[in-house]
């Protein structure tokens, strides 16, 4: 089960802005975002634009309501510099919103096809896209019965540019700075991503957030933020965690008992040893190392790729049935590493359905669960006796 966390605003930048990034800066990260906008006038659409996908992300659905009833719609996802789409997904008719003058009330005021699209790993990060959904009125139908798309104005689409971010955000600079007069200790911390900071996070060792705050709205892409926090114990142990828009999140560990650092005894764990894929899913692998403080940076490996693949953040993804083992080593110590066993299965179940094309047309296909979304046509038109 997923947690959908749904923000709904019209014309308030500054709020969204606060929201989006209480939410984005929260401890879980098992939840999916949804921001629906009402055609706002104001600097909400920059600000929404900032929410950017990341490679396994999935786009599970619209929300919108339409004015008038259509014969089709469709979504797609465009490439900035390509002519074809990446992606197209035509749906079928649907009703516009209308109001019931005898109960007084309005109806078909949020439609919400599934879309159901995954962000493939094939798209290069800081790539533009463009994603899409228009709805296509019945006088736009051809005398073949198909649409066409060529002649709608933009009064039949809504739109939305975001650029893919794949890359966590880094911490550029971590200093102390004491003052002459009182003797606080000040920790100072620069962080930069490579497209937008949304949030800020400060943890003692334990857990404890110390500080949880929002960048600066106006910042342009890749610019950095600094963050200031006055000490006020003798805690050696600090967790900073950096989030963007993708809801990548890049970690450091600050230690000042350098003593613990000195010709340490590293060991490395992961935060799954043993675990399941269904399909071509993909499951995230996160590397701890200790004493705190030692450098998280690993890189990864699968024993047999044609299984599953890994990575360089840790995400294994599933190709085939079987298992194999998925190893971290650490960047700055070599002989130290860990290996943690995918197990990879595929649901062999065929399975019949009833689907409309885009002009309505009814039909029955026959797919398997392994090949989706593959199909093969049954029957032209579905039998009598299953309706």
């Amino acid at each position: 089960m997923i947690l959908s966390v749904i923000t709904i605003n019209r014309n308030n930048a500054a709020g969204l802005e606060k929201t989006m990034q209480s939410v984005l800066s929260q401890a879980r990260t098992d939840y999916e975002y949804v921001v629906v906008d009402g055609a706002s006038t104001d600097d909400s659409v920059a600000v929404i634009k900032r929410l950017a996908p990341a490679f396994g992300d999935e786009l599970f659905s619209i929300h919108y309501s339409a004015i008038r009833n259509s014969a089709a719609s469709r979504f797609r996802v465009m490439q900035e510099g390509v002519a074809e789409p990446i992606a197209e997904i035509v749906g079928g008719s649907a009703y516009g919103a209308y109001y019931n003058s005898n109960d007084r009330s309005w109806y078909n005021t949020n439609a919400m096809p599934d879309i159901n699209y995954f962000l493939p790993d094939t798209i290069p990060n800081n790539t533009k896209l463009t994603l899409s959904f228009e709805l296509a009125p019945e006088y736009y139908v051809k005398a073949d019965g198909t649409v066409d798309w060529d002649a709608l104005h933009d009064g039949a689409k809504i739109s939305l540019p975001v650029t893919v971010d794949n890359e966590e955000p880094a911490i550029v600079d971590v200093s102390v700075a004491t003052s002459d007069m009182t003797g606080a200790r000040k920790l100072i911390i620069t962080a930069k991503d490579n497209q937008y900071v949304a949030a800020f996070r400060l943890l003692k060792e334990d857990g404890t957030v110390l500080l949880s705050q929002g960048s600066d709205p106006n910042a342009s892409a890749g610019a950095e933020y600094t963050v200031t926090y006055t000490l006020e114990d003798d805690t050696a142990h600090y967790l900073v965690e950096v989030t963007d828009y993708a809801l990548n999140v890049g970690t450091y560990r600050i230690n000042f008992h350098k003593e613990e650092l000195e010709d340490p005894d590293v060991v490395m764990t992961l935060d799954k040893t043993d675990f399941e894929i269904i399909g071509k899913g993909s499951e995230k692998i996160t590397a701890t190392l200790t004493p705190w403080g030692i450098s998280d940076d690993v890189t990864w490996t699968t024993s047999d790729p044609a299984v599953a693949t890994v990575n360089g953040r840790g995400v294994v993804t599933g190709v085939e049935t079987g298992t194999a083992a998925i190893t971290a080593t650490s960047a700055a110590y070599p002989e130290v590493s860990a290996s943690a066993t995918v197990h990879v299965r595929f649901i062999e179940k065929t399975l019949n359905g009833i689907v409309c094309d885009e002009n309505g047309a009814a039909y029955v296909i026959e797919f398997n669960m392994r090949n989706r979304p593959t199909q093969q046509t049954l029957h032209a038109e579905p039998p009598a006796y299953l309706f």
